[in-house]
């Protein structure tokens, strides 16, 4: 409700284009986002003024949230989490009655935190978080992702997707949906690695 107005980029065209926010409202638009044939450039916010002590609050929520982040999460060469969390109504696994969804969990078992290749490893404080640890290649990162793909689809027949978007290559580098739509599990345990 705070977005005023985005520039994307029409991938199709390799051109700028402005929306307003009423755009973003409707479904369609938004899953051109998601599949890829816009990407965000920029946006604008409009703000709403607060108090002096709302502000001050918020500055102190604001470097409460960066301590407990430091602590948990690498700062620095890493993009975030790079997988999304997985959808319930694809997991069977449960915790105490609750279907666990969290790609870290899953992430975690597989032992991701062993992951490298180059100069890109999985963070050891975190199992879904990929370090560029300095001269990293996008193919090192993509190395490090698709291993850790394998990794949870062979034990827990998942399959990860990620958060970001990853443009540039001439083939989709990672392991997709559609391969598996109409296959067996043992077939996908079989074929998994000459993706």
């Amino acid at each position: 409700q705070f977005i005023e107005s985005i520039e994307l980029i029409d991938l199709s065209e390799n051109k700028p284009v402005s929306i307003n926010s009423m755009w973003l409202q409707i479904k369609e638009n938004q899953d051109k986002i998601e599949n890829g044939i816009f990407c965000i450039a920029s946006a604008t916010f409009k703000l709403t003024k607060c108090s002096d002590f709302e502000r001050e609050y918020a500055k102190g929520r604001s470097k409460e949230i960066t301590r407990h982040r430091l602590q948990r999460y690498p700062y620095k060469g890493t993009c975030g989490s790079f997988f999304k969390n997985l959808n319930e109504k694809n997991i069977a696994f449960t915790i105490n009655g609750k279907k666990v969804i969290n790609a870290a969990y899953y992430l975690e078992q597989v032992g991701s935190k062993n992951i490298k290749h180059g100069n890109a490893y999985v963070s050891y404080k975190h199992s879904n978080m990929i370090v560029n640890n300095g001269g990293c290649k996008s193919s090192d990162i993509v190395k490090v992702a698709k291993k850790m793909q394998e990794l949870v689809m062979k034990k827990f027949g998942l399959l990860l997707e990620p958060e970001c978007r990853l443009l540039g290559f001439n083939k989709y580098p990672l392991l997709k949906v559609n391969n598996y739509i109409n296959s067996k599990a043992a077939t996908i345990k079989q074929n998994i690695f000459t993706i």
